[in-house]
């Protein structure tokens, strides 16, 4: 056998045994149920409405979610709407207008204490974000007697927020008129209308009565007062009905 002729078996010998190390098969279709690859379809995901009852920073956690497509990534397709208001929230859940509810704890006990079938199945806040804001020409605790102090709605987390407030203040809820307004932003605007002398807020609503001139004269928030204050809330139905989902 020439040089030539050995170079050439030799390679043909190199390049069969890469193809054996390989599989050997590499060349020859696959047949039968081998040759026949099917994607598994991807399930569309599951449509939730959820609601929020105010702008705040607390609600932020649904909204980061939605934004970063972390709904999406575990097949969810959420749906956020504001529903001004936690007791307006809570009857929109009830109601099943929505799935899902961000609102506070004083709104579903009220409604678990009223027959409601809810449960809480997460809590953002534990403690009270409110802070009782008064014009700057509040001098102190008796300037609030006989005044009108405003809150979000009765019965809501703002109004308890408010009677911790005024009571750790040294006064009784009977010194003062307490006026509901039906909502944060509400309570803000008649705080800033001089409707109302004095009101519990939070973030971002606070923001407009700081630039007004109002100053804190409670903060709940400083001393830590615990409180179950905004929770993700659904009915008990929904919860065991879509234990996929929650």
């Amino acid at each position: 056998m020439g040089p030539g002729r050995a170079l050439k078996v030799g390679a043909i010998a190199i390049s069969t045994a890469i193809v054996i190390a390989c599989g050997g098969n590499a060349g020859v279709a696959p047949t039968g149920s081998a040759a026949v690859t099917t994607a598994t379809p991807t399930p569309a995901p599951v449509k939730i409405r959820a609601a929020y009852g105010n702008v705040t920073p607390a609600n932020l956690a649904p909204f980061y979610a939605k934004e970063k497509g972390i709904f999406l990534q575990n097949g969810l397709d959420v749906d956020l709407s504001l529903i001004d208001g936690g007791g307006k929230s809570m009857a929109a859940l009830l109601g099943s207008s929505v799935e899902i509810a961000q609102l506070g704890g004083t709104e579903t006990m009220s409604a678990y204490a009223g027959g409601g079938d809810v449960q809480a199945v997460a809590l953002f806040v534990p403690v009270s974000p409110w802070v009782l804001m008064a014009p700057a020409s509040y001098s102190g605790p008796n300037d609030l007697r006989g005044k009108t102090v405003g809150v979000a709605s009765k019965g809501g987390s703002s109004e308890v927020a408010a009677v911790q407030q005024i009571e750790r203040l040294g006064l009784k809820t009977s010194d003062v008129t307490i006026l509901a307004t039906g909502s944060v932003a509400n309570l803000t605007s008649a705080m800033l209308a001089n409707q109302v002398y004095a009101g519990p807020g939070h973030p971002p609503d606070t923001a407009a009565l700081f630039k007004a001139g109002y100053k804190v004269i409670m903060d709940l928030a400083a001393q830590n007062v615990p409180a179950v204050e905004n929770c993700t809330i659904v009915t008990k139905k929904y919860l065991n009905d879509h234990k996929d989902v929650m």
